[in-house]
């Protein structure tokens, strides 16, 4: 009998271990030309935490993401990811922006405070994306699938191109300045902050932009009460020179080396051309405040950190300026920040722009039929039929005039002034310097643990991965003894998130651990369950509770056994 027993725990053991170890892999980057053909750019051997799969709820948008020219499939052996690959450069702005910073001792309020946005959409001749695959030895081989379609590649016949790569001579100095603190990689959003234009001698100046971005992102609800889920990581990238690239204004330019928009008169640095490791330049495609930088390269650095989600990109100059799209760009200036902000909107809680500036050849969406709409703007009217009507303000009318306080359904939004509604008159996605709405709130969330953001591909786990102690769960125990069970809990600030430890479905314990005393023989399982009770979620809106669980199974015997002595 005692032998049955431990040849269970044996294999419950080895089938329940989730501990997560770096594994080696290959990190491509690729470039999309126009007519979306992919050639590789720059390569890497690394190692991984954790790499971006489709969970299977995602695995729905897999036939329309193959479709989308905005979005490319990844597959290759076991591994399967959807990469976002837009075809524009967004520059998002506020109307009253000055183009230079302030006099020192004034305010940056002009810039701020519920500023309407002055949108710019900029094709892009070619997209960078990366390509991060699992070493599975020799054989192997991945495809991509971009707007219907795929392409096959073989990882031995792309490292006999090595030294041949556009960017094979690129090598900048890249140094992790703060490695990832909350949590592992393989259960948190990765976050990582590159900046250009930093000389050597300026690493304290990137390490306080670094910081007042740091600041900027998680001051903001729901970005505040969700820090611990998020692994904020800073690499110091050497640039030759300070700064930006700032062409000198002349009426009709076409050239890079000038700038046809006359926001370019009152640039205090009209004219400089610096050296830096990601080219970074104001007036990108005659718009002065769209500053870019050559995304294949940051790309490329970034593979320092290859377990990145995000890449941001904070660029040493105090012009105020910025862009979004694959990878968010910010000026230092005080109020270029409220860009990255709106940006990350875009990119990481998938939201609609709620501005009725006409974006023309903009995809259209429908709740009724077809694409479905961004969480937070919808085509429908019906009070019982809209999609965050668990969130209406009691006694708004549906649809809601202007100027209502809380949230109903505001006409206007998604680059059209009918037919399609926002829920409260002005959210950050539509005005910068303002807050996200509670839909909004609840769409980024809802992102958190469903995931589609990177690794973890399922979302966030409440337990993290691998931190039951003791570990393996299950293990064995004589009459009389005491064991302490833990795990490592994620939290939020202020902390929804509760601990309760159950015996045959009776609660015995809150907290972060339990100590467990046997008192009789037999065979005991102690769950600990995780739940969030964030008011940031709409229950109904959720797909079930916010929660994980684990477990131990706890033999207890009269006396030593060969069990106890075999495993602990």
């Amino acid at each position: 009998m005692q032998s049955m027993k431990q040849l269970f725990i044996f294999l419950l053991l080895l089938g329940s271990c989730t501990l997560c170890f770096a594994k080696p892999g290959h990190y491509f980057v690729f470039e999309l030309d126009q007519d979306g053909n992919a050639s590789p750019v720059y390569y890497r051997a690394v190692e991984f935490d954790g790499l971006a799969e489709v969970s299977s709820e995602a695995k729905t948008e897999l036939a329309r993401a193959e479709q989308n020219p905005d979005q490319l499939v990844l597959r290759s052996g076991s591994q399967l990811s959807i990469e976002h690959t837009p075809r524009t450069i967004r520059g998002e702005f506020a109307k009253r922006a000055t183009e230079q910073r302030p006099v020192e001792g004034t305010s940056d309020a002009e810039h701020l405070h519920g500023s309407a946005i002055e949108s710019f959409s900029v094709p892009m001749a070619r997209r960078a994306f990366a390509v991060r695959l699992w070493d599975e030895g020799p054989g192997q081989r991945f495809t991509l699938t971009h707007a219907g379609r795929s392409v096959e590649f073989s990882v031995a016949e792309l490292l006999s191109q090595r030294g041949k790569m556009a960017l094979d001579s690129y090598a900048p100095e890249v140094s992790i300045t703060r490695a990832p603190t909350v949590g592992p990689s393989a259960n948190r959003a990765d976050l990582l902050l590159l900046g250009d234009g930093y000389t050597s001698s300026e690493q304290a100046l990137f390490n306080s932009h670094a910081s007042t971005l740091e600041s900027a992102i998680f001051n903001l609800s729901p970005y505040r009460e969700y820090q611990n889920f998020v692994n904020w990581t800073t690499g110091f990238v050497t640039s030759a020179q300070s700064g930006a690239d700032h062409p000198i204004y002349q009426n009709g330019c076409t050239q890079t080396s000038c700038c046809n928009d006359t926001g370019a008169q009152n640039d205090p640095r009209a004219g400089q051309f610096v050296n830096t490791a990601f080219d970074a330049r104001f007036c990108t495609a005659q718009i002065h405040r769209l500053l870019t930088i050559n995304a294949s390269k940051v790309t490329a650095a970034a593979a320092a950190f290859p377990n990145w989600d995000k890449i941001l990109v904070v660029v040493n100059d105090d012009v105020y300026g910025g862009a979004g799209g694959s990878i968010s760009t910010t000026s230092s200036n005080a109020a270029a920040d409220q860009i990255v902000l709106h940006e990350h909107g875009h990119s990481f809680h998938r939201l609609a722009d709620e501005y009725e500036t006409p974006f023309p050849g903009f995809g259209s969406c429908s709740d009724t039929g077809g694409t479905p709409c961004e969480a937070n703007v919808t085509n429908v009217t019906d009070p019982n039929s809209v999609k965050w009507k668990l969130w209406f303000t009691p006694g708004n009318a549906i649809p809601t005039p202007n100027g209502t306080a809380g949230v109903g359904l505001f006409q206007g939004a998604r680059y059209l002034s009918t037919g399609m509604y926002r829920p409260i008159q002005n959210c950050l996605m539509r005005s910068l310097g303002t807050q996200f709405c509670d839909v909004c709130k609840e769409a980024y969330v809802k992102t958190l643990y469903r995931g589609g953001f990177g690794a973890p591909s399922s979302g966030i786990a409440l337990i993290d991965p691998g931190s039951t102690s003791p570990s393996p769960q299950g293990f064995s125990m004589n009459i009389g003894e005491t064991r302490r069970l833990s795990a490592s809990v994620l939290s939020t600030v202020p902390n929804t998130i509760t601990s309760s430890w159950r015996l045959a479905s009776n609660q015995i314990g809150t907290g972060s651990f339990y100590d467990f005393t046997a008192t009789q023989a037999g065979t005991f399982i102690i769950e600990l369950v995780v739940t969030d009770t964030t008011t940031l979620i709409k229950p109904a809106n959720s797909g079930g509770p916010l929660e994980a669980r684990t477990n131990w199974i706890i033999v207890v015997s009269a006396a030593d056994t060969l069990l106890k002595n075999g495993f602990e």
